[in-house]
């Protein structure tokens, strides 16, 4: 199948259904991940992917909902910028995946699981630094020691820009990031 009608076929499954109701299959998640689907189904054969839905018998395949989507879109990034083990990558993003977050200490914003926070209030890093890590909202006030607090004053961590992860998965599906982060946090102005 075309690159093009993998993509309408995906994107079609987005419009008018909520992205917190959303089930896609391996070939779908590695499509807007950019991973092979051979690594989206031995992670998750390995149970790597938290919470995903069906799979472990014949003719039954695995479901994954949009945080399983950006946990393996950011895991996936994570190896890439030198998080060899994949159970750590997947540690790691599971901080951004399936936990919100409260208001932060520079603002009263909350985070969505498996979302960025609101594009107009800045940019959103996972950091990460051995088995811990935590997910930030960075604007012009951010102070490395504010990271290395949260992370337990390492000595060397990993910054993800989890605000670009969301942008290129959106990228590949065909969907505006300002977009559907408004759709998502507009149910918390309403």
């Amino acid at each position: 199948m075309k690159i093009e009608q993998k993509a309408f076929n995906i994107r079609k499954k987005f419009e008018g259904a909520p992205l917190d109701e959303l089930l896609l299959n391996s070939q779908e998640v590695a499509f807007a991940t950019g991973v092979e689907a051979k690594s989206v189904q031995n992670w998750s054969t390995r149970e790597l992917i938290v919470g995903h839905g069906g799979g472990g018998q014949r003719g039954c395949h695995r479901q994954f909902d949009w945080q399983n989507l950006m946990e393996v879109a950011c895991a996936a990034t994570l190896m890439d910028s030198g998080l060899s083990a994949p159970a750590d990558a997947f540690r790691a993003a599971r901080h951004l995946a399936h936990a919100g977050a409260g208001t932060t200490p520079n603002c009263q914003a909350t985070r969505h699981p498996g979302f960025p926070y609101h594009f107009e209030l800045g940019k959103t890093y996972l950091h990460v630094s051995g088995d811990r890590g935590c997910v930030m909202l960075h604007t012009s006030d951010t102070r490395p020691s504010e990271i290395e607090t949260k992370l337990g004053r390492p000595v060397g961590y990993i910054s993800l820009n989890v605000s670009a992860v969301f942008e290129l998965v959106c990228a590949r599906l065909g969907l505006h990031p300002n977009t559907v982060l408004d759709q998502v946090y507009s149910k918390d102005s309403a």
